[in-house]
């Protein structure tokens, strides 16, 4: 996280077009005074990940990555000690 700020506010303060895609939400607020949020929406339903492919205003709202990875078939297990933390 400290990295990947350092370089994308290192970016954008030296004229460089910089466009980000994270599913770290805490980077967005540590870039928030650098860059503009934006977000696709999805949906899942029925193990399928649907999306509406716009363009949305502000951060993400959802948070699916944990419930992508089972999905994508990765080990139940550690799928579920991630539910679990989160």
């Amino acid at each position: 996280m400290a990295a990947s700020s350092q370089v994308l506010k290192y970016l954008t303060i030296n004229n460089c077009i910089c466009i980000a895609a994270t599913h770290d939400v805490e980077l967005t607020y540590i870039l928030e005074r650098y860059f503009e949020n934006y977000h696709f929406q999805e949906k899942i339903i029925n193990d399928e990940i649907l999306f509406d492919y716009k363009i949305h205003n502000g951060r993400a709202t959802t948070q699916n990555a944990i419930k992508l990875l089972g999905i994508l078939g990765y080990n139940h297990n550690i799928v579920k000690k991630l539910k679990r933390k989160h």
